[in-house]
């Protein structure tokens, strides 16, 4: 599972893992250093979950966290870690993890499609680039 997250999140840390690398274990990365995903086997990537993010962050670490934005409506570049993804092949599963109470507001159903939709708009805005 790799999960987009701003700079700030981790301040120092470009990647952070979590397990023991194997099942279960997620890369954190910056859109800043998406290149970096580039040395990474598509294989090797099990899931994609993708939401967005204010360029500051809003509270601690965990009210940032449980208030993220549809991807497309924050700062993080998406577009240059979708790049990074696709072209090591690493875009097998793909779907929204948009916490916030926006979305806990919304039906399942339509926060889901909402997000799947600015997925899909992100990943063909980067194959027309």
């Amino acid at each position: 599972m790799m999960e987009p997250c701003s700079a700030r999140d981790h301040r120092a840390l470009p990647f952070r893992r979590r397990g023991a690398g194997g099942a279960g274990s997620a890369i954190f990365f910056t859109g800043l250093l998406s290149y970096m995903l580039r040395t990474i086997p598509g294989d090797r990537i099990l899931s994609v979950q993708v939401d967005d993010a204010l360029p500051e962050p809003v509270g601690t670490m965990r009210d940032d966290t449980l208030n993220r934005l549809m991807p497309g409506d924050g700062s993080l570049d998406l577009h240059g870690a979708i790049a990074a993804l696709d072209a090591i092949g690493g875009l097998s599963w793909v779907g929204p993890e948009v916490i916030s109470p926006a979305t806990a507001s919304m039906v399942p159903v339509d926060a889901a499609r909402q997000g799947r939709e600015r997925i899909e708009r992100i990943i063909a805005e980067v194959h027309h680039s």
